[in-house]
């Protein structure tokens, strides 16, 4: 481990005794290490992660366990609030056994990021809302409810990832598909200006991952608008709506493509895009029914998988729209 400061390079305490594989620069200076290592300046506490203030090495609490000898450390980033983040083949962080292949150092302790994962981490990013991208040989959640294969994304704040209309008058209704919806208090209608209006009170949260009823607020001019969810957790990424008539009456209407999230699934799916009052249907290779509902005025809907459906591909069929669902 070593530090170039312009003309030669500079020995940071005695180093390391074993392999880096990441490196991070805290706001503050201080170099962030993580890999292979279980010592770091002589601190034998400095397991897999260490930082070095300008003076010292340190480890950060108790550091990190992994079930074999070449447990790695492959990637450490640090958050916007200062946390530090790291991600490899570890499946206890410093004490912390729900924090498999990727955890977070408060400053204090250190933090399981949900059920963490069930395969390696090789790398991650941060984006500036505290959002956690991992990428790695992973297929599922720690706690396998949820399929997310080689590539997750980590919020404890609400995500919008669909809307089922993307344009209508003042009044009319729609919904949202998302994550981590539960409790949600408010959607807001944000104008290109920044005049923010709250939907009416009414709304439905069907589900975490689905909110039905949202009646756009009376009043809007016509124009392009950011739809955001607040729940008690913080407030979600924004999705486009535009504010505007649908067309003349003679036009046909329009249909929204069909969607589905989660896809791949285990238990349940939230269906956006569907026509309304419409039947949802899954059907198995044999094109016998696996289950129904059906769809809301905003076109959105809820299938809920039997228990012990084999895992394999499916169709999910609405109105004249095909889609194919897999079935982790």
């Amino acid at each position: 481990m070593a530090r170039w400061d312009g003309t030669a390079w500079r020995a940071l305490g005695s180093g390391l005794n074993d392999r880096v594989l990441a490196l991070a620069v805290a706001a503050n200076g201080d170099v962030l290490a993580g890999g292979l290592f279980n010592d770091a300046g002589g601190n034998p506490a400095a397991d897999r992660v260490a930082r070095w203030n300008g003076t010292a090495w340190q480890p950060l609490g108790a550091g990190l366990l992994g079930t074999v000898v070449d447990d790695f450390v492959y990637d450490v980033v640090i958050a916007p609030n200062g946390d530090v983040l790291v991600g490899g083949d570890f499946i206890d962080a410093g004490g912390n056994p729900a924090a498999d292949h990727v955890a977070r150092w408060d400053g204090t302790a250190w933090q399981a990021l949900g059920t963490g994962l069930n395969g390696s981490v090789f790398a991650l990013a941060v984006t500036s809302s505290g959002v956690v991208n991992a990428g790695g040989s992973f297929l599922e959640v720690g706690d396998r409810s949820k399929v997310t294969q080689r590539l997750g994304i980590y919020s404890t704040s609400p995500r919008i990832f669909a809307v089922s209309i993307t344009r209508g008058p003042a009044g009319s209704t729609l919904g949202l598909i998302g994550s981590l919806l539960t409790n949600a208090t408010t959607v807001t209608f944000t104008s290109a200006s920044g005049v923010a209006t709250t939907a009416p009170v009414g709304f439905v949260v069907a589900s975490p991952t689905s909110i039905t009823g949202v009646t756009v607020p009376a009043g809007l001019a016509p124009g392009t608008y950011t739809v955001t969810v607040t729940t008690p957790a913080g407030i979600s990424n924004g999705v486009t709506f535009v504010v505007g008539p649908l067309g003349t009456a003679a036009a046909a209407p329009a249909v929204a493509a069909l969607r589905l999230y989660p896809n791949p699934a285990r238990s349940a799916v939230a269906v956006a895009g569907a026509v309304a009052r419409a039947a949802v249907v899954v059907l198995d290779g044999l094109g016998r029914v696996v289950t129904t509902a059906t769809a809301d005025a905003a076109g959105t809907a809820s299938l809920v998988l039997p228990t012990g459906l084999a895992a394999g591909v499916y169709v999910v069929k609405c109105a004249g729209q095909t889609l194919r669902l897999v079935v982790e």
